[in-house]
């Protein structure tokens, strides 16, 4: 797990992240046509798209979230609930690709547009993940670009409720993450997984949590997630 990744380490995630796409637009286009369905169908759809892209069966990690269950912070593969109409689901997905890995995480809502209240949240955290990306530069130190979400967050009357990054590589998660202590001096080749989010709370509907790859280069951050955000 390389601070700084090497050239091909970049391209290998760059593969990845590619895949994980695949995943997010499974899911946007299953949210236009596919409410009534079981959201363990969902899912194997998803790892399917993935795999028949790669050609080759797959490790993948990740959360779908439907419901209530996008409200509070939570991770958990599926249970079986039928996906109903205005439902908001959450995926958050990361396959393994030729030894490296890709994180990215998405809000979509079932069977039509969103409401005021469920797009209340993505857009905190969608903009939380714009704030987030500006501040990630080369000089600037991890805690940096946690106070630059968490400022946008509290514009939005919302708090952190979870780190909002990590690096990626070899391994799903590696360190320096974003969060306030970590000192870490950010440099041109680190892969960052960004992903603020902003959750209404137990016994409630809407949550969300936008996230995508983003490559460090000398002149400033570059998404290498390319998936529609979907709300």
């Amino acid at each position: 797990a390389r601070l700084i990744k090497t050239p091909r380490e970049i391209e290998l995630l760059r593969a990845a992240a590619a895949l994980a796409d695949v995943a997010q637009e499974r899911l946007l286009s299953a949210s236009r046509t596919e409410t009534g369905r079981a959201d363990i169908d969902v899912w194997r759809d998803i790892v399917a798209a993935m795999e028949h892209r790669a050609g080759r069966l797959l490790t993948v990690q990740g959360a779908l979230l439907t419901g209530p269950r996008t409200a509070v912070v939570a991770g958990g593969l599926p249970d079986g609930r039928i996906v109903e109409q205005g439902d908001l689901a959450l995926l958050d997905i990361s396959p393994r690709l030729d030894g490296y890995w890709a994180d990215c995480c998405n809000v979509v809502v079932f069977g039509g547009a969103p409401s005021a209240d469920q797009a209340r949240w993505f857009s905190a955290a969608r903009a939380a993940f714009e704030a987030g990306m500006e501040a990630l530069l080369p000089g600037r130190r991890c805690r940096d670009v946690a106070a630059a979400i968490e400022v946008s967050l509290a514009k939005h009357g919302l708090p952190v409720t979870h780190y909002s990054g990590h690096q990626i590589g070899a391994g799903v998660n590696e360190p320096p993450r974003l969060v306030p202590y970590d000192e870490t001096v950010i440099e041109p080749g680190m892969v960052f997984a960004i992903e603020p989010n902003a959750y209404e709370g137990p016994d409630k509907r809407s949550g969300a949590r936008a996230e995508r790859m983003v490559l460090v280069t000398e002149t400033g951050p570059e998404a290498i997630s390319a998936f529609s955000w979907g709300l």
